[in-house]
C-alpha cells in the first residue's frame, strides 16, 4: 500500500472521567434504608450496583420465564 488510508480520520475523542462506584459501606447503609417489603426496589439496587448496569439498560429487562 502506498498511501495509508486512515490519514485524515480522527479518533473519537474518550471519557475523561472515571466511573463512581458505590464503596460496599454505602451500599450497605442505602440497603439497610430500603423498607423489607418493598423487595422489587431492592433488587434493583443491587442488580445495579453489583453488574455495573446502566438505568435504561434495567428499564428494558424483561421477565424471563425460566423452565
Amino acid at each position: 500500500m502506498q498511501s495509508d488510508f486512515t490519514a485524515g480520520i480522527q479518533a473519537p475523542k474518550a471519557n475523561k472521567n472515571s466511573p463512581e462506584y458505590y464503596l460496599t459501606r454505602a451500599s450497605k447503609i442505602i440497603l439497610e434504608m430500603i423498607r423489607p417489603q418493598r423487595i422489587r426496589n431492592e433488587l434493583m439496587f443491587k442488580l445495579l450496583s453489583t453488574t455495573g448496569m446502566r438505568r435504561q439498560e434495567l428499564v428494558h429487562l424483561t421477565r424471563v420465564k425460566l423452565i
